[in-house]
């Protein structure tokens, strides 16, 4: 049977987890324990049905919390889609980009969560919470954060895919290179930007404390109005990390890129093509008309989508 033993034994372990996290809320991990061992720890695999409808339930309990405690801002938290009624064996971890939130990847994953999957979407340190906390963050962190998301979504499906968008892309590729799941989608993965200061930010952010952005009313519900210098440096050196050990990835990768996108170059979904050694026939690119860094809203979407929900599919 699928669902076997310990099941009272998880349900003390989350009920120990949560006061945990009301103590030290603001980071997936306890000091001297990473965030996979965390995961490992109190997400056996062989349970009760029974038990993992309470850890849904407490799990969506932590998200409150962490939203209450962190005073985030509005739609900033993370998100899980899980269909207790009937659960899916594939799921799938959503991460957004650097200055945004959830709610950027929220669309695709309600839309996905139609299609049959349980999808996570995980909330990068920092984000949602002021600037100051996003400048205090770094790369390291929000790695900590999806590592710690893909182990949740092992504990509540068979079948795990990852899809970041632009640096949540950087951090997807980190996550493969370092972990296995089924199948990686990237969108417009921040791997060769096109802004030249990116390179030297180590050295303009003693110069300038925020890099400001001109955003809608709507846009300013996910994005911040501007990002931390400090930021970009952390994402400089996510790439740097990234670039030396992409041969390591193996599953299967959709790579999709705007044929005009505004701030990171064609030659970045390229670049991620050729090192990774994936088999050509189980990795492509996939070429969307625009003008846009962000094509999973507007005109773009229903092409974006319909692209990954074949891949996965």
């Amino acid at each position: 049977m699928k669902y076997l033993k310990r099941g009272f034994t998880l349900i003390l372990i989350l009920l120990v987890l949560f006061s945990i996290i009301g103590c030290s809320i603001k980071s997936n991990h306890v000091d001297g324990i990473s965030p996979k061992e965390m995961a490992r720890s109190i997400f056996p695999k062989s349970e009760t049905s029974g038990s993992i409808d309470k850890f849904v339930e407490i799990y969506q309990d932590i998200i409150i919390k962490k939203k209450e405690t962190l005073n985030l801002r509005e739609k900033s938290e993370d998100f899980l889609l899980y269909n207790k009624e009937n659960p899916s064996t594939k799921g799938v971890l959503l991460i957004h980009g650097l200055g945004a939130s959830p709610n950027e990847v929220l669309p695709l994953g309600e839309y996905l969560y139609e299609k049959g999957f349980t999808v996570i979407g995980v909330r990068l340190s920092g984000h949602g919470e002021g600037l100051d906390a996003l400048e205090d963050s770094t790369w390291e962190d929000w790695y900590n954060d999806v590592e710690f998301g893909l182990e949740v979504l092992k504990y509540l499906t068979e079948e795990t895919h990852v899809v970041g968008v632009s640096t949540g892309g950087s951090l997807a590729l980190m996550l493969a290179e370092n972990t296995e799941f089924h199948e990686l989608v990237v969108v417009a993965p921040a791997v060769v930007m096109k802004d030249w200061k990116v390179n030297y930010m180590w050295l303009f952010k003693h110069f300038k404390k925020y890099s400001a952005r001109t955003l809608t009313e709507e846009e300013k519900i996910t994005y911040d109005e501007a990002v931390p210098t400090q930021s970009v440096h952390e994402l400089k050196k996510l790439i740097n990390a990234e670039k030396k050990t992409l041969d390591k990835i193996t599953e299967p990768v959709l790579i999709i890129q705007a044929t005009q996108d505004p701030r990171v170059k064609n030659e970045s979904a390229e670049y991620v093509y050729e090192h990774i050694s994936t088999k050509n026939e189980s990795k492509r690119i996939k070429w969307i008309e625009s003008d846009k860094h962000v094509i999973l809203a507007g005109d773009t979407q229903e092409e974006v989508f319909s692209n990954i929900l074949g891949f996965l599919s």
